[in-house]
């Protein structure tokens, strides 16, 4: 399953076909929450944080050493 949400998040999102640009993300990996600044270089980029901590709410519940 994490694989699949791996392979999901270099996938370009879904856009009205109107808009031809993919979409660009970033795996924020242990930000504790979005709150947490990433690099401005992402900004306009979907964040998705992968964090172990559920209160932060992450986009991904797992723990980043083990991502088989």
């Amino acid at each position: 399953m994490l694989g699949k949400i791996i392979r999901d998040i270099f996938r370009p999102a879904e856009r009205p076909a109107a808009a031809r640009a993919p979409a660009r993300r970033v795996l924020n990996v242990g930000g504790a929450n979005k709150a947490t600044a990433i690099p401005p270089h992402y900004n306009g980029w979907e964040q998705l944080l992968l964090d172990i901590d559920t209160r932060g709410k992450p986009d991904i519940v797992c723990y980043a050493r083990d991502l088989r």
